[in-house]
């Protein structure tokens, strides 16, 4: 039986995957989730055909059937694509801390684009990781104006952590 402290401290030293390797993997896992939701686009779109020819009072209202499936189609979309972003987090946070600057700052660069900040860093986590590689590649004042943006726009601990940063380095 293995030391439970031996474990641990081993799993520390294994560090984060290469990024190479990190990056293919979301890719694929981006594209099932692409790839899933056109099999799903079709599914539905002959199941909701077959319906509405089948049983007329469905037909009557087709627009709700219709909007029943983009629901069932899209959700399980975004739900994939979500944690897709959140590996990208973890993977993003593992780089800086193991200081894997290049890495991280690779991996974390889409959390610049507006969408993907709104729609998968809620928190802001991302955008805090990306100003903390910013700053270790010294572009200091690109990772301030992240880290007030995230403090402005944002509320919680990943904001409140840009805030404290932004107030300890001097800038208003």
């Amino acid at each position: 039986m293995t030391n439970p402290s031996k474990k641990s401290s081993a799993a520390k030293t294994l560090g984060g995957p290469p990024l190479k390797e990190a990056l293919g993997g979301l890719s694929r896992r981006t594209g099932w989730a692409v790839g899933s939701m056109v099999v799903r686009i079709v599914a539905v779109a002959a199941l909701n055909t077959i319906l509405s020819h089948q049983i007329p009072s469905l037909a009557a209202h087709r627009v709700l059937l219709d909007a029943l499936g983009g629901v069932l189609v899209l959700w399980p979309f975004f739900t994939a694509l979500g944690r897709c972003y959140a590996w990208r987090i973890a993977l993003g946070r593992t780089y800086a801390k193991e200081q894997r600057w290049d890495d991280a700052r690779q991996t974390l660069s889409p959390f610049l684009h507006p969408r993907t900040r709104l729609f998968f860093d809620a928190t802001g986590e991302g955008i805090y990781w990306l100003a903390m590689t910013r700053f270790a590649l010294g572009s200091e004042e690109d990772a301030q104006r992240l880290l007030r943006r995230l403090a402005d726009e944002r509320r919680g601990v990943w904001s409140d952590r840009a805030r404290d940063r932004v107030m300890t380095s001097g800038t208003p």
